[in-house]
């Protein structure tokens, strides 16, 4: 979610510590921001307006994603991994998250850095499963930074949508941000996914400059050979133009 030359500020928070994400509501985002620890900084990454947008094929290989905002340095909210402190400890597999936008979408390609590709989780089949019980990518957008509405979207790695609008701590699952566009592929140590996720989906306006929205980009990480989750990771920050 960004906003370039014309300037748009967007703030990006992660809920540090939700362990299921379809549980996830307003007040779990107020309590979360209140709570981060004080070791963790809060990045600042302006974003810039891409000239052409990126085809949606899940490669982040067009020139859009070459100005992008690069956010890095996930940390560990939730995991199995016993000697790991989550809240402080880097993420064991790094997470790239880009973002740009245009007049029409906000655009988010990841790049996910995983060991063990041969045991990635992807059982979900249909929009609107447990996509957060498989290897995913999830985005919490607070519009109006009250945390009285947040729209949360989440992508598997084969592509599969979840998507979910809270309303003063009221979750419509059947809500569905239409146009929503997401593509996925998978390489031989890492797993890549882009969206293309229009402002008339999302209910807003397009953004103009000053814009400040509160967000949170996490990773669900199931790569074990038991299937259970290894880590949950986040990234803490803010955005603007």
């Amino acid at each position: 979610m960004k906003r370039s030359v014309i300037g748009l500020g967007l703030v990006l928070f992660f809920m540090v510590g939700v362990a299921h994400a379809q549980q996830a509501t307003s007040s779990d985002i107020r309590n979360m921001l209140s709570e981060l620890p004080g070791k963790i900084a809060r990045h600042r990454i302006s974003i810039k307006r891409c000239d052409m947008p990126p085809i949606i094929d899940g490669k982040l290989d067009d020139p859009a994603w070459d100005h992008a905002a690069l956010l890095t340095n996930f940390i560990r909210s939730n995991d199995n991994l016993d000697d790991k402190v989550p809240g402080i400890t880097p993420a064991e597999a790094e997470s790239l998250i880009y973002v740009t936008y245009d007049d029409t979408h906000f655009y988010v390609g990841a790049r996910m850095m995983e060991p063990y590709m041969r045991y990635l989780v992807s059982a979900s089949e249909n929009r609107d499963d447990s996509v957060w019980t498989d290897d995913a990518l999830e985005w919490f957008l607070d519009t109006d930074q009250t945390g009285q509405e947040v729209i949360q979207l989440i992508t598997n790695n084969a592509g599969i949508i979840w998507d979910g609008h809270d309303y003063e701590r009221k979750t419509n699952v059947s809500w569905t941000c239409e146009g929503f566009r997401v593509a996925t592929y998978h390489d031989q140590d890492c797993w890549y996914v882009e969206w293309a996720v229009p402002y008339e989906g999302l209910g807003m306006p397009v953004p103009q400059k000053g814009d400040i929205w509160r967000v949170q980009f996490a990773r669900q990480r199931y790569t074990t050979p038991t299937g259970k989750r290894r880590e949950n990771t986040t990234w803490v920050g803010s955005i603007e133009a």
